[in-house]
């Protein structure tokens, strides 16, 4: 799929309503839910911390090869215990670890084989949503525009191309949609959930709430 970031925001759409649903829906295969999460093996990530596409050895890529280098796009070797343990300074490490990192759909993407061969079924990333501008919301639950990708992640084009390699890779994907208010989180719940919800005998955490008067 072809990126072309210089002109990205003049197709940001502005409110659900700029949403072309038809055009989604249609001539497309969508990779189906499952008949039950509780069978699979989710993996949560937190897309900052993760990668940046940098890392070489120690892994290889969806085909099984090998990962080398050093070279131009891979400077970062892994980690050795032995040699590495306890050198970081304390402070500098404590300080840039409250900024963004650098993580990156596309530094994800490039390690789906590695997380094919854990075994797990399902990724649940953190939000790679717009964030405030001139924020330093790298944890990304400090969401400005959730039609668009914060740039510090990457681009729509690189998500879609993301999902598109996950599931060619066999493994489902989970964005975090959250609403927050003064209890934290109020999730939402889809009409075919609250069905579900009721056939097992349970409530919505809104439901819940009100119920017992919170």
């Amino acid at each position: 799929m072809p990126h072309n970031p210089a002109n990205a925001h003049q197709r940001i759409e502005r409110s659900l309503n700029d949403i072309d649903w038809s055009a989604i829906d249609t001539g497309r295969t969508y990779f189906p839910s499952p008949a039950a999460w509780e069978d699979e093996v989710l993996y949560f990530l937190f897309v900052d911390r993760f990668s940046d596409g940098r890392e070489y050895d120690g892994f290889a890529d969806a085909a099984g090869v090998p990962v080398e280098g050093p070279e131009a796009q891979r400077t970062t070797p892994p980690f050795q215990l032995r040699t590495d343990a306890w050198n970081a300074d304390r402070y500098a490490w404590f300080e840039a670890g409250k900024s963004w990192c650098g993580g990156t759909l596309a530094g994800l993407q490039d390690k789906l084989g590695y997380l094919q061969r854990l075994g797990i079924s399902a990724v649940w990333l953190s939000p790679v949503f717009r964030q405030v501008t001139g924020s330093q919301d790298y944890h990304g639950y400090g969401v400005q525009n959730f039609l668009d990708v914060d740039p510090h992640f990457g681009t729509r084009d690189e998500l879609r191309d993301f999902v598109a390699a996950a599931h060619a890779a066999g493994i489902r994907v989970i964005l975090v949609l959250f609403q927050g208010d003064k209890l934290g989180f109020s999730w939402s719940v889809s009409v075919q959930g609250k069905a579900l919800l009721a056939a097992n005998g349970r409530r919505p955490l809104q439901e819940e709430q009100r119920r017992h008067g919170r």
